[in-house]
């Protein structure tokens, strides 16, 4: 496994970790941990992390695993900042698992999956369960 990009978001308020890797197969794998409190600022330096993994990628679709188990709130413009590069990207984007969204941001996202026909999205309680889920752990 060769790491392509690795970085943090640090504002004070929020905490974002990027990763993203890419196996002897040519898969790419991107994992985004989310902890504190949400804000523009992590909402955009996630979408610029985003930008970086789509550029990394030469074909096919990337997976990803984000863990929002840690994270507190997140504003609504975020949430619409990341629906909409969600629907621009959507050709570019495999399975996404979701560990940890709160209860109104799946809804949220439900919507904006559904909007965009994802079916590719899921949401989980644990990170074993979406390991499993995304076939990166048996």
């Amino acid at each position: 496994m060769k790491t392509l990009l690795a970085d943090r978001h640090d504002d004070g308020k929020s905490r974002i970790d990027f990763l993203l890797t890419e196996l002897a197969t040519g898969e790419l794998r991107a994992q985004v941990r989310v902890s504190g409190s949400g804000t523009m600022d992590g909402a955009n330096a996630l979408v610029r992390f985003l930008d970086l993994a789509i550029r990394a990628q030469n074909t096919g679709k990337a997976n990803a695993l984000m863990d929002l188990s840690d994270a507190k709130d997140s504003p609504i413009r975020a949430q619409f900042l990341l629906g909409k590069w969600l629907l621009t990207n959507k050709s570019r984007v495999g399975q996404v698992a979701v560990v940890g969204a709160k209860p109104w941001e799946r809804k949220l996202a439900t919507f904006v999956i559904t909007f965009a026909r994802l079916d590719t999205v899921a949401f989980h309680e644990q990170a074993p369960s979406a390991l499993r889920w995304l076939g990166w752990e048996s």
